[in-house]
């Protein structure tokens, strides 16, 4: 007997990053089942790659994890939860005050990624400028452990695009990476936090939730961002 094949529906996005229209399908039981696996190991790393895989075959290799800033995976991948497993995700919200806890319904097709005002990819230092990109799956996965001091400044390298003066420009290569580190780590604290604030400012998925405590009465307001967050 013939396996009959199933035609599965697409549809189209609007890529965060950079304004492009994809298409899209949802993602298939076989491929929800490399997630969960992903999931029970409870591997940071692991869940992301899982997720970057599945976004990438369900956008028909629009979407690659190493190129696109992870936001766009993110994104994309909450795009896929809606249309095969559905829009409405719980979340458990803890009252500030009185740390009751609150169930809440979230329609994740509403969720965007939000861009901050005064986000920049070009930092002016005078001398120099400094060109950043988004950081990618690549790129945080150099993350050892949030304390991890080397590992983090890795990943701060290898989201500089380039440096350059009016006559001269660094590019980022292998070659150049300790060079690029050198000039990074000679820079005063005052000059670092521009580079700082770039992270900080990275576009994010964030979803604000105001709810009035049953127990104490008290107004919370909560942003809800990242994709665990929202339903793994």
């Amino acid at each position: 007997m013939n396996i009959p094949m199933i035609k599965l529906p697409s549809y189209e996005l609007i890529l965060p990053s950079t304004q492009e229209t994809i298409r899209y399908r949802p993602y298939t039981v076989r491929e929800e089942k490399i997630l969960v696996l992903a999931m029970q190991s409870n591997n940071d790393d692991e869940i992301k790659r899982a997720m970057g895989d599945i976004v990438k075959s369900c956008t028909f290799d629009k979407v690659d994890i190493n190129e696109n800033p992870m936001f766009d995976v993110q994104y994309v991948f909450l795009k896929l939860r809606c249309k095969s497993v559905g829009e409405v995700s719980e979340v458990i919200l803890t009252c500030a005050s009185c740390e009751d806890t609150h169930r809440h319904f979230i329609n994740l097709d509403t969720i965007n990624v939000v861009f901050k005002a005064d986000t920049k990819n070009i930092l002016d230092f005078g001398d120099f400028k400094i060109e950043m990109k988004y950081p990618n799956l690549s790129d945080l996965s150099l993350i050892k452990s949030d304390n991890d001091v080397d590992s983090i400044f890795k990943m701060i390298v290898s989201c500089v695009k380039k440096i350059y003066t009016d006559e001269e420009m660094i590019e980022n290569t292998k070659e150049t990476q300790q060079s690029i580190q050198e000039i990074l780590e000679m820079m005063v604290p005052e000059q670092f936090m521009q580079v700082q604030n770039f992270f900080n400012n990275v576009p994010a998925l964030v979803h604000t939730i105001n709810f009035t405590c049953e127990k104490c009465s008290t107004d919370n307001h909560i942003d809800v961002t990242g994709i665990y967050n929202f339903f793994l």
